[in-house]
């Protein structure tokens, strides 16, 4: 094995004896100039260097699972998987300065590139409205189409339906998982992860074959908030995950911006306290550029995020298939397929030829 993999290896290593303290292995490789020091028994200066964490030394002097790290290193070059670490040039300059930054960033699809062009986080509940959804599906695609690159976490509801906007605008998304970048997660999401795979890129900090454990999803927000310019909150309640991303954007000094919903809507009480506590009111995509003061692509003046595209009949109601339903939600088909003909049956949607919806005029 070459040094330059060599190093990979020792990296890959550091990630799994840190996993819960990143930020030590990331102080580790900006001490030490090559990975492969941070393991020689005849480095004097390490307990020094780690005093604050007097159990580690003897984690990295006793770290044996080599053969797992070889392991994952021969499938990162099999899968064509990129790695990045902890102060290399290709490493995003966005994350150097959070709290925790992780060691190592895992990546598929396009290069990382987000020094060019604005970042726009939206997140939010992953048992959105269909408001909501097709406010972040309308903001993920109006704000492709002026240039800024889409951030989320690939979860159901508002994560997936701001992806899929961007995707339909052919914008840059980015989609930060709680899992090793071999698992997706939820399952259901595996046209997405492949779309963000050939439009945009698929990152974690995870070792691979990570597992979908509920611990890391509020950890990788830090990541999601650190990468973007400005964080928009849809619709969250009070103990949504999404309160955890604006929590983290507030400590790394990101814009917080939130999608308001109506006074005592308990789907959306935690958004709405954020607007109380002095984050910016997202009422339109110019709001939104406005705070990114960036010009607008012939988008015209004040367009409201939730202006219809053109899946829209006549009365410019908005007509969608069951299939998009599922592309925007995020939910499983049959979930979806449920609550479809629920609403049927119910009077509040209206079936109309070739198998599309649309509200129906009677509420």
């Amino acid at each position: 094995m070459d040094d330059y993999l060599r190093d990979f290896l020792f990296v890959l290593a550091l990630n799994r004896i840190f996993i819960n303290k990143p930020e030590i292995a990331s102080d580790l490789l900006t001490r030490y100039k090559f990975p492969g020091e941070i393991f020689s028994k005849s480095n004097p200066s390490l307990k020094e260097f780690l005093s604050s964490a007097p159990n580690y030394p003897g984690k990295i002097a006793a770290f044996s699972d080599w053969k797992s790290c070889e392991a994952e290193l021969k499938e990162i070059k099999e899968k064509k998987y990129r790695l990045i670490t902890f102060g290399s040039d290709s490493y995003p300059e966005r994350l150097m300065n959070i709290d925790s930054p992780p060691p190592m960033l895992m990546l598929k699809g396009k290069e990382l590139s987000i020094e060019s062009s604005p970042c726009v986080a939206i997140v939010g509940s992953r048992k959105a409205t269909e408001f909501s959804l097709e406010m972040a599906t309308n903001m993920g695609f109006t704000l492709a189409k002026n240039g800024v690159t889409i951030i989320s976490g690939m979860a159901y509801g508002i994560d997936a339906a701001a992806h899929w906007g961007c995707l339909r605008a052919g914008g840059t998304t980015i989609a930060v998982l709680g899992t090793g970048l071999d698992i997706v997660y939820p399952a259901s999401h595996k046209n997405l992860a492949e779309e963000i795979e050939r439009n945009g890129t698929l990152v974690s900090e995870f070792p691979l074959g990570t597992k979908p454990m509920s611990y890391n999803f509020p950890r990788r927000n830090r990541i999601i908030s650190g990468l973007a310019d400005l964080v928009i909150i849809v619709e969250a309640t009070k103990r949504s995950g999404s309160l955890i991303t604006a929590r983290y954007a507030l400590e790394q000094g990101r814009d917080i911006g939130v999608v308001p919903a109506r006074a005592g809507a308990v789907f959306a009480s935690g958004s709405n306290n954020l607007l109380r506590q002095g984050a910016h009111l997202i009422e339109s995509i110019d709001d939104i550029l406005n705070l990114l003061s960036w010009k607008k692509s012939g988008q015209g003046g004040g367009v409201p995020v939730t202006e219809p595209d053109q899946n829209s009949n006549d009365k410019n109601e908005k007509v969608l298939s069951l299939d998009e339903m599922v592309q925007m939600s995020g939910m499983p088909i049959d979930l979806v397929q449920s609550a479809v003909t629920m609403m049927v049956v119910e009077g509040r949607l209206k079936e109309l030829p070739g198998k599309r919806y649309t509200l129906s005029e009677v509420r």
